[in-house]
Parts: C-alpha cells; structure tokens; sequence
C-alpha cells in the first residue's frame, strides 16, 4: 500500500469520526468518552464533565487541531506542510462530507433511527435523511447510505423523550414523580397540553 493510500485512509477515518459521533459510557473509573471505534478517548469523573470533554477536552482539542492541519489552517504546530496529492484527497473528502451534509439539509424526512446491528449497550439515535432514491443518509456517516432494513427508526421513543424533556422544562418537576401523585390520565393530560 502506498503512503499516499495510507494518507487517504487516515484522513478518511478521522473525518468520519468528529466528536459529535462520540458517546459516553459508566466504567470503572467514571465516565468514559468512546469514538466511534470503541476506543476510550478519556475518562471523567461526571456525566457532565465527560459530556463538556467530549466537545472541548483533549481528546476533541486534538480532532480539531489533526482537522486544522488537514485543511491547511495550521501553520504553527510545526507539522509539516500537505504535498499537492495530499490537499487533493483533503479537498476530495471535504466535498464528499459537503455534499452529504447538504443531502441531509434538503431531505424532506429526517427520522431518529439506530442501526440494525447496533449493540445494545449504545444508546445512541442517529438521524437519518431519506433520499430521493429511497435510501438513507445517516448524519456523521458521510461515506455509505442505507436502506430501510439496515435502520431500526424509533419515532415514538424519540416523540416520549421529547414530551418527557418538555414536561420536566415546563413544570420542573420529574415525570415519574408527577405521575406517582396523580393519576395517569392527569399526568397525560399534561403532556398533551405540553
């Protein structure tokens, strides 16, 4: 294989693997933040921390600064400069993400879905745009589209965790809690007004 190849290759890994396509998970340590490989980028103490260092912690400063030095920005780290070729495949993956991104802006349905063969330990709702083809383009994955039966859509788990969310913004109070002291119409009638 030829660097030029192996360039293409890490350079494609890394830009389908942005901070927004991490999670976190409880590990014996705290809370861990895990790519979208299953490696453990970092560990914090909270659920909050770990949320704050997956968008600006080391492990994202790094994404950001490798993404700084692909697009050409950073000319300070000391790294050295792109070759003609590699700017190329640089531009090739940019237009490549662009275009995707706008496939999914200018989707008519964009609906909560996991993948089919997700584990169930990750959580995670991606959202996927349908396409005029009938495919889906799945947000953070810019290289592949899917068909319907490679995605498990969860309209109505994502409809109750929204209601859930509105609920407890609006009245500060916890679902289960207000239902536990009303009645379940009366909990329901409050969402609905919601």
């Amino acid at each position: 294989m030829s660097l030029d190849a192996v360039f293409e290759d890490a350079a494609r890994a890394h830009f389908a693997n942005p901070p927004a396509t991490w999670r976190i998970h409880p590990g014996p340590g705290g809370w861990n933040i895990v790519d979208l490989h299953g490696a453990v980028l970092d560990t914090c103490a909270t659920f909050a921390q770990g949320e704050q260092c997956r968008h600006s912690g080391p492990a994202a400063q790094r994404w950001h600064r490798r993404t700084d030095w692909y697009l050409g920005y950073d000319d300070t780290s000391g790294s050295r400069p792109l070759t003609a070729l590699e700017r190329l495949i640089v531009a090739d993956l940019v237009d490549a993400v662009t275009s995707a991104d706008f496939e999914i802006r200018r989707a008519t349905s964009v609906r909560p879905a996991r993948f089919v063969d997700q584990e169930a330990s990750d959580d995670r709702l991606w959202l996927a745009a349908l396409l005029p083809d009938g495919h889906y383009r799945v947000r953070g994955d810019f290289a592949t589209t899917y068909r319907a039966d490679q995605l498990d859509f969860q309209d109505e788990q994502a409809s109750a965790e929204f209601r859930t969310f509105l609920y407890e913004l609006i009245t500060g109070q916890e679902l289960a809690t207000a239902a536990s002291h009303s009645t379940e119409n009366k909990a329901r009638a409050a969402l609905d007004s919601c």
